[in-house]
């Protein structure tokens, strides 16, 4: 790492001694690149709590807009040029299961998350700088259905009984495979190979932990980005940086009683 054409004094390899939410210092001209990693499901997730909307109501458009976004303002704050976006997702489920509740059989290749999926994956492949990378959705034939969050509580409790369950109570009892190897090949690809000297990711999951130590040992820095969650302790210890991008409107009291929104600066 270069400050002011002088090489920095590291307190740890791939570690400079600023706060973790401070800007990296600009190095050789040669070196000045980052690659920044999406881990999609995590994006999608956070975009849809951050922004309000649920997920058959986001644009796809809007969503890869916002996407761009945020990696342009990471690229700038560490004034690099960005190497590659790598964004990680799954194909979207298209099975036909039937449903328990409606009694009737639903066809998931007709669902607005597919249709969603399917045109967003279809954007990313044309955007410039973005590599989609696709694992696949498994699912579990012995138990098709899984109960949405804190209902089995509910039942337990006698909130509900299982008269009043819903059609959006369960989902598809699917699980994503090969998304985090994936990620965590490519960002060892990439720190072995030296094609960065920065790395962005985009996520809060904890399983990146072996990755982001062998980036450090390699000499990169490794800024994460998990978009305002709160992150583990053991995440925190393995990163460089800490810092998220995406631009959150703030509601703010007009002096009418009313609220009105702004965006953070």
């Amino acid at each position: 790492m270069y400050i002011n054409g002088e090489k920095a004094k590291h307190t740890a390899p791939g570690k400079h001694s600023s706060r973790k939410d401070e800007p990296v210092p600009e190095g050789p001209f040669f070196y000045n690149k980052v690659a920044i990693f999406v881990d999609g499901e995590f994006f999608l997730k956070r975009y849809c709590a951050l922004t309000g909307k649920d997920s058959g109501e986001i644009d796809p458009k809007e969503v890869i807009n916002i996407l761009y976004s945020m990696c342009n303002l990471h690229a700038a704050r560490v004034k690099r040029e960005t190497y590659r976006i790598f964004f990680y997702d799954c194909t979207p489920f298209q099975k036909k299961l039937f449903n328990p509740i409606l009694k009737k059989t639903v066809d998931y290749e007709k669902s607005d998350i597919f249709k969603f999926r399917t045109e967003f994956h279809n954007l990313l492949k044309k955007s410039r700088k973005f590599a989609l990378r696709l694992g696949k959705i498994a699912d579990d034939e012995n138990e098709r259905w899984a109960f949405r969050k804190g209902l089995v509580t509910d039942l337990i409790r006698g909130n509900i009984t299982v008269d009043q369950l819903k059609p959006e109570d369960i989902h598809p009892n699917i699980r994503q495979k090969m998304v985090d190897m994936k990620i965590g090949v490519d960002i060892s690809t990439v720190s072995l190979k030296h094609l960065v000297d920065t790395i962005i990711l985009i996520s809060g999951d904890g399983d990146f932990v072996p990755a982001a130590k062998l980036a450090r040992r390699e000499g990169i820095d490794f800024i994460l980005d998990p978009m305002y969650q709160r992150i583990q302790p053991d995440l925190f210890e393995h990163i460089d940086g800490l810092y998220s991008t995406f631009i959150r409107k703030k509601k703010t009291h007009t002096g009418t009683g009313k609220e009105s929104e702004k965006k953070d600066e």
